[in-house]
């Protein structure tokens, strides 16, 4: 179904929400492609899927604070021009970094906006789940910390661009990708930079961090004894797949590491 006004979404310039509106259908605003502005009440409490979906010219919008739900992955979907996701003073779910959405206590990045500019990103350290990177098409380089424990290869692939993954070591890799997802050969369109200090990210977001001499592995290996390797790693994974038929995350697999890996 859509919105009464989609024949006319072409000539939609800006879109203000009035005060004391509490719910919005959730693509009542998809494909205004010439709206540059957008203003929302402190009457919602959701930003649901597609909302904002396809607002090609839209650069910035402002959450409210009583804003507690957002479909980070579609709501903003295909918005090509947007900078920055603020968010309101006094939110209890959300904050805004740079005008990237992170969840309040920073340990999740929600989303970082298709129009913003700059080919490299460093993740803040602490940072613990990574989930939306939109379809970004300015990145090319992306510094993961070692906090990250979850970066499926979904949440970047739309990024046509990005091309260099840093991490600090190859530990860091394995522990912030799912594990199921190592066997996707996707990943293989990525170069993986190990050896890179992400503990004190610039507060420059267009600086990558300067790699550091660890090598990153050091006398680390699987506790088969064998180097790792991406194919070593696999043999183990693929072997684990009918102990863990729905996925698993690397934390489920320390035990098959040795004592050496550190």
């Amino acid at each position: 179904t859509k919105q009464p006004w989609y024949s006319l979404r072409g000539q939609v310039r800006s879109i203000v929400v009035e005060e004391g509106v509490t719910e919005m259908f959730h693509s009542a605003f998809r494909d205004c492609y010439n709206a540059t502005s957008v203003s929302l009440p402190s009457s919602i409490s959701r930003i649901d899927g597609y909302l904002f979906n396809g607002c090609s010219s839209l650069t910035s919008i402002t959450i409210p604070k009583t804003v507690s739900s957002v479909d980070y992955y579609y709501a903003f979907g295909g918005c090509t021009a947007l900078q920055s996701i603020n968010v309101e003073q006094g939110n209890p779910s959300y904050c805004s970094v740079d005008g990237v959405l992170f969840t309040k206590d920073k340990t999740g990045l929600c989303c970082y906006p298709d129009g913003k500019t700059g080919t490299s990103y460093t993740i803040p350290s602490g940072v613990q789940s990574v989930y939306n990177f939109g379809a970004n098409d300015y990145i090319t380089s992306l510094t993961v910390p070692s906090s990250v424990t979850w970066l499926m290869y979904n949440s970047i692939k739309n990024c046509d661009n990005l091309t260099d993954l840093h991490f600090a070591t190859t530990q860091a890799f394995y522990s912030a990708i799912r594990v199921m997802d190592i066997t996707n050969t996707e990943w293989e369109r990525y170069t993986i930079h190990t050896g890179t200090s992400v503990e004190e990210p610039s507060t420059d977001p267009t600086t990558p961090e300067t790699p550091s001499t660890d090598p990153g592995t050091g006398d680390a290996v699987l506790a088969n004894g064998k180097e790792i390797t991406d194919d070593n790693i696999r043999e183990i994974l693929y072997g684990l797949q009918d102990e863990y038929p729905e996925g698993m995350h690397w934390t489920n697999a320390n035990k098959y590491y040795s004592s050496a890996m550190h």
